[in-house]
Order: C-alpha cells, then structure tokens, then sequence
C-alpha cells in the first residue's frame, strides 16, 4: 500500500456508500492549520518569559514587574489559543502550559520568581539613600570649612 494511510480508506469507504465525495471536507479541515498558528503563538511568547526569569535572577527588574510580564504573557495566551477559531489545538495549548500541564509554564517562568528572594529588593540603598547618606558628611564638611 502508498503512503495512504487510514483517512483516506476511511473517506473513499464513506464517499461510496454515501454517493458523496468528503474529500472536500477532509482538504478543507483546520486543525493544521491552527495546530501551526498555535505553535508560533507559543514559540513567540516562550522567550519572551525565559528573558523575563533571567531578567528577575539578575535583579534588573523587580519580583513585580516580573510577575506583571507574566502574568500579561498568560493572558495573551489564553486570548490567542482561546480564540474560537482555534479549537482543539488551542485548547490544548492553554492546557499543556497550564500550571500542572505537560509543559507547565507556570512552574517554570512563575513560580521562580513567587519564590525566590528579590534581588531588586535587595539592591535598596540604607536609610536615607545614597544622596541621605551623604548629606550628614556633606553638612560636616560644609560647616568645617566655614569655620
């Protein structure tokens, strides 16, 4: 047997007991199409988290901000693959990046940033700030001299 496979038994065994063709139903099907749209969704907004985490672990941006990237980046995903015109594969992929899902996005990209220390916190200047900090030697400074 060529390379048809099961579909098309399957098509030509319902086109000749039926006296119609279903191959236009079978060309005109969606799910690679969505299947397709649906990866590229993924595969643009995924790096988009991995520079997020990096970002937080560097201390560049803050817990919150952080969080706020992702949690902007989940909603375009739900709205993207939600979309009716989706269907099966887009619901799919909400599911498989679902906090539990096979490829869990949240346990990944979230739950690093929720649990570990902040390092942007961590970069607070002491009391007073750099400028507070200086300002008492500065007054001491200015008053010597006037003297």
């Amino acid at each position: 047997m060529s390379g048809l496979g099961f579909p098309w038994v399957a098509a030509a065994a319902i086109a000749a007991s039926t006296g119609s063709s279903v191959l236009p139903l079978w060309f005109n099907r969606r799910a690679p199409g969505q299947k397709v749209d649906t990866t590229l969704i993924v595969n643009e907004t995924e790096p988009i988290l991995i520079r997020n985490l990096a970002e937080f672990q560097a201390g560049r941006i803050s817990r919150q901000a952080a969080l706020d990237v992702f949690d902007q980046a989940w909603a375009y995903i739900r709205a993207a693959c939600g979309d009716a015109a989706m269907g099966n594969p887009g619901r799919a992929c909400i599911r498989d990046r679902q906090a539990g899902g096979r490829w869990d996005w949240f346990a990944a990209y979230r739950t690093p940033i929720e649990t570990a220390p902040d390092p942007a916190a961590e970069m607070i200047l002491p009391a007073g700030g750099a400028a507070g900090g200086l300002l008492i030697p500065a007054a001491l400074i200015a008053a010597a001299l006037m003297l």
